[in-house]
């Protein structure tokens, strides 16, 4: 859980970072290629690959679940697995964020959890605690690995899970049925505990409280977050059908008795999942943060954490609607019709989807354009050894993944960025522009063996340009190499390291303000602009 630090926090000795995302991209990554176009080829292809698996795993996982809940029935599982392709919040939404990857793959996991927190809950006296022991160990483990994809995911998992709990108990037939349940849910959360346990010490104190600090700009009001929490189509007609089907299955889960202990903790999540969307939406304050910090008070987080207990209740409702021997009787031939009504329109939102999901998240840039990918390949070509310094907020950090081409700042800068990259990067980072002309700049360059600067355009996160990147293109002993609207590459020339200070020329800031904005993008010089900057130079 710490192989992340050389790459992301160097200088932070207590850095903690959930990797398995990270690993597994990593082991598709490395899987060998022949090069056709069905192969995986860098790291855009693995990135495709594992949000692939998470669509297809999350349909899956919740069919599976929603038959299991609804006493195995296939219709259910059909119609959760027909919504779940359908929803608009999870994956889709979610998947078009990259800092989110992580989280929406431990959504996919949640299904499988909640199907051995069923198993469990279901303990009964004869089992004598024999079929208890395997379930309960795998969940443990299970949210162990959930917590090890994303910590948010686990919690959310527990919550659900504590639902699963308390209904198993209050179902249990005597005493002996309810100490196997209540034994079962310990015997699970002992490596689930131990684990999270672990990981929560190796945070440094006060790590956790940025994201409970954190709070987002509210942008709609109570109703409109209530009115959202059941919009889960891309369109307004998928919507619809969907929100009749999950009510038609909150129906049947109060109202069929052998349905309630199974789906009293799907409404449970629904509940809690629901009101926290409200709060992260439609609510400001430090009392909110108390409840949504956990999750970085992130209403689209909530958002793919709803669609979970929606999805298996929208199943349950297809089941409700079209019960056996559905061809008797006006009223069930009318939920029938309802039932394929509503289907239809979830179906309807499969038109928008593929279009939609190209174009508000595959599209060309901000973080890499099409003119800043012929220069990051150029510079995979000219790479002969060294260290690239560059912006880690305008993309050019994927040259690493794409040609291994190490770069100074793979990752962005967090709000204290000395503690967490060193003091000796962040000199280069704010004074590239002096070198050969300010002898400790000289120095550091030559130390850290920076043979290359690679500029692109736009940025994503940050005020700007940071400060050491104004007036590079009036530096002579940076030589421009590659360049196009989108990108520069330069090559450092070598320098004198025991050169006398000199003065830059016009353009270039003499020196760096000795107070540094603690924000999340580069410290900037008076010179620099307050906006992403528009031209190649920094200058505005």
């Amino acid at each position: 859980m710490t192989d992340l630090a050389p790459v992301s926090q160097p200088e932070n000795p207590h850095f903690y970072y959930p990797d398995t995302y990270h690993a597994l991209t990593s082991l598709l990554l490395h899987l060998p290629g022949d090069g056709s176009p069905g192969a995986l080829n860098g790291m855009p292809g693995a990135l495709n690959a594992m949000s692939a698996v998470t669509g297809v795993v999350f349909v899956l996982g919740v069919a599976v679940l929603t038959g299991r809940l609804c006493g195995g029935s296939r219709l259910a599982a059909v119609g959760a697995a027909l919504v779940a392709a359908s929803s608009w919040t999870f994956p889709f939404q979610v998947l078009g964020w990259g800092p989110l990857l992580p989280f929406a793959l431990g959504v996919t996991v949640i299904p499988g959890l909640l199907l051995l927190g069923d198993r469990v809950a279901r303990a009964r006296q004869e089992t004598a605690g024999a079929d208890v022991v395997v379930p309960a160990l795998l969940l443990g483990v299970g949210t162990a690995g959930a917590w090890s994809v994303h910590p948010s995911v686990a919690l959310a998992a527990a919550i659900v899970v504590a639902g699963q709990a308390m209904a198993g108990l209050v179902v249990a037939p005597g005493l002996r049925p309810r100490l196997t349940v209540l034994g079962g849910f310990v015997l699970a959360a002992l490596p689930a505990g131990a684990y999270a346990a672990w990981t929560l010490s190796v945070l440094a104190a006060g790590v956790g409280d940025g994201a409970a600090d954190f709070s987002w700009p509210r942008h709609m009001g109570v109703a409109g977050a209530v009115v959202t929490a059941f919009d889960h189509g891309p369109s307004a007609v998928s919507s619809v059908g969907m929100t009749v089907l999950m009510v038609a299955g909150l129906v049947a889960a109060v109202a069929v008795r052998q349905w309630r202990r199974p789906l009293a903790a799907i409404v449970w999540a629904l509940v809690v999942f629901g009101v926290l969307y409200v709060l992260s939406a439609g609510f400001q304050g430090d009392w909110v943060r108390m409840f949504t910090g956990y999750w970085w008070d992130d209403m689209y987080r909530f958002a793919a954490l709803l669609a979970v207990p929606t999805v298996v209740l929208a199943g349950a409702g297809v089941r409700a609607l079209i019960p056996r021997g559905s061809g008797r009787g006006t009223a069930a031939r009318a939920g029938v019709v309802l039932a394929v009504v509503c289907l239809v329109a979830v179906a309807s939102g499969q038109a928008l989807l593929v279009h939609e999901v190209r174009i508000w998240g595959y599209g060309a840039g901000p973080a890499v354009t099409a003119e800043e990918r012929i220069v990051l390949d150029e510079l995979g070509e000219l790479y002969d050894g060294g260290v690239v310094l560059n912006d880690p907020f305008d993309g050019t950090t994927w040259v690493y993944a794409l040609h291994s081409v190490p770069v100074m700042f793979p990752s962005p800068l967090s709000d204290d960025p000395v503690a967490q990259v060193g003091g000796d990067r962040m000199a280069l980072y704010t004074s590239i522009n002096r070198y050969g002309f300010d002898p400790s700049i000289t120095h550091e360059v030559q130390r850290q063996d920076v043979r290359w600067v690679i500029v692109g355009t736009k940025s994503v996160g940050g005020p700007g340009r940071p400060g050491g990147f104004i007036g590079l293109q009036y530096n002579p002993y940076l030589r421009p190499v590659a360049e196009n609207s989108g990108a520069i590459l330069y090559e450092v020339l070598p320098v004198d390291a025991d050169h006398p200070p000199l003065i830059p020329p016009p353009g270039i800031p003499p020196m760096t303000p000795p107070e540094q904005p603690p924000n999340t993008d580069s410290p900037i010089v008076e010179a620099a602009p307050t906006a992403p900057a528009t031209t190649l130079g920094g200058t505005g």
